[in-house]
């Protein structure tokens, strides 16, 4: 699972930068051109995170937060391998 916050109707697809003002962890910011619609933006989402991450889209699916900016994401694989591969983009996003 992961935590991310979704900014929809953002001019440039992107993942912004890693925020850690939530409570319960770190979060990455995408922004995605969908509309607030929970379907496209929902989609939109996953779509930009399989690409950062270099997965394929269908490896990832919103596991709650549907229509709210802060979704929990669930990535099918692995766990260790996920968690590692998580872990090194969240390295060299901060740096």
């Amino acid at each position: 699972m992961l935590r991310v916050h979704v900014t929809p109707v953002a001019r440039i697809e992107d993942i912004e930068t890693i925020a850690e003002d939530y409570a319960d962890g770190i979060v990455w910011k995408l922004k995605v051109r969908a509309k607030p619609h929970a379907v496209k933006a929902n989609a939109a989402a996953a779509t930009r995170l399989a690409a950062h991450l270099g997965l394929a889209k269908s490896r990832i699916s919103v596991q709650s937060g549907t229509e709210s900016r802060l979704k929990t994401l669930r990535i099918v694989g692995n766990p260790k391998a996920v968690i590692k591969l998580v872990s090194t983009k969240i390295e060299t996003t901060l740096i």
